[in-house]
């Protein structure tokens, strides 16, 4: 997932490595973040949007974006 978004959002936008949230297992659910930067939030939504629905998942995970997280938990 990280390295499609790098190569969709391109160098324009800032994209950290995946890492563990601070509560890494929630629900039985295992939990990384992955964090993006950038001025153009709405070009930034409308890349990550794409990206994710281009993206195949397996039946099992779960991708979620949080645009202006308060918290990190």
């Amino acid at each position: 997932m990280v390295r499609r978004l790098k190569e969709s959002l391109g160098s324009e936008f800032m994209v950290s490595d995946a890492s563990p949230a601070p509560l890494q297992k929630l629900q039985g659910q295992f939990r990384f973040h992955i964090l993006l930067r950038g001025e153009a939030i709405v070009r930034l939504s409308r890349l990550v949007r794409e990206t994710l629905e281009k993206l195949p998942l397996p039946e099992d995970v779960v991708a979620t974006v949080d645009v202006d997280p308060y918290q990190l938990l």
